[in-house]
């Protein structure tokens, strides 16, 4: 997750992306919720674990009508207007392989400046 002056506030990698159930976005977001207090709205791409993509509600979308927060859907074909945290898994996919641990990964990138979690 990122905020406006365009620091990564924390990630989480979950194997439930693909299946759409958003159980680790909602937890991220409520960890970050506790961290750093609601937001007023939340951007995001038309993932699985963000958008149902059937015309229904996500998890996701229930979890944050529920905290009254704002969901915004990025464009669809526009990498841009989600740059920053395309930039991370752009980075994440290329040096990864390099790390034992999500933790080690995210502390070196922290300290060489390409995210700050």
């Amino acid at each position: 997750m990122t905020e406006p002056s365009r620091q990564c506030k924390a990630v989480k990698v979950g194997r439930d992306v693909a299946a759409g159930e958003g159980v680790t976005a909602i937890s991220l977001l409520d960890e970050c919720i506790a961290e750093w207090g609601k937001p007023m709205e939340v951007l995001v791409g038309h993932d699985a674990q963000y958008y149902d993509v059937r015309g229904g509600k996500s998890r996701f979308d229930s979890r944050l009508e529920e905290l009254g927060i704002k969901h915004i859907l990025a464009a669809v074909g526009k990498p841009t207007t989600t740059g920053k945290i395309e930039r991370w898994f752009g980075t994440y996919d290329r040096e990864a392989w390099r790390f034992e641990a999500l933790d080690d990964f995210c502390s070196t990138t922290t300290r060489s400046g390409l995210t700050s979690p």
